[in-house]
């Protein structure tokens, strides 16, 4: 299967578990949300909560597939890489669960929580824009199309993860 198929799939994967986001949160597959925890009713604490929680996830992946590369078993780093998709939109359907709060909150919260996505391919856009060749005469086309596919990647993982959180839920006045 060629590279291009793998994306075309993932991608359409991805509009799919978009598009049906609310029958998935809907199934709450071991999800019951911490509605007790103080943290979840601050957007900013539980925000910076779901930025961590996404950054770990994220650099645990990324240190499994670099001990993968030692391991010549073909196309076992595509199913973890579907295994880490599974496990965070799992976890972004606990985070979504987890509020108590208002509407406006709970997009606040998305919103900061999802931002690692965010920062993650600005970086990619920036290194991108910036690419020097090494030594003279090499050509760049490679690393700028897998960066570009990078930023392809981290987008639609801060728009799912943004969706995910921010889906309308059961709302619970803040007092304070």
């Amino acid at each position: 299967m060629a590279f291009s198929s793998i994306v075309i799939i993932g991608v359409l994967g991805m509009v799919l578990v978009i598009f049906f986001r609310n029958k998935i949160i809907g199934m709450n597959i071991g999800a019951t949300g911490n509605k007790g925890a103080t943290s979840f009713r601050h957007a900013w604490k539980a925000g910076l909560c779901l930025f961590l929680a996404n950054a770990a996830l994220f650099f645990g992946t990324a240190i499994i597939l670099f001990l993968l590369q030692f391991l010549m078993i073909p196309y076992l780093h595509v199913l973890i890489m579907f295994l880490a998709v599974v496990a965070s939109i799992h976890m972004w359907v606990h985070f979504h669960h987890s509020w108590c709060g208002n509407r406006r909150g709970r997009v606040r919260f998305a919103f900061i929580g999802s931002s690692f996505y965010l920062l993650l391919a600005i970086i990619l856009i920036i290194r991108m824009i910036t690419i020097k060749p090494s030594y003279p005469g090499e050509d760049m086309v490679m690393a700028t199309i897998g960066l570009f596919f990078g930023v392809i990647v981290t987008f639609i993982a801060f728009l799912t993860c943004f969706l995910f959180v921010s889906a309308k839920g059961c709302q619970t006045p803040q007092q304070f």
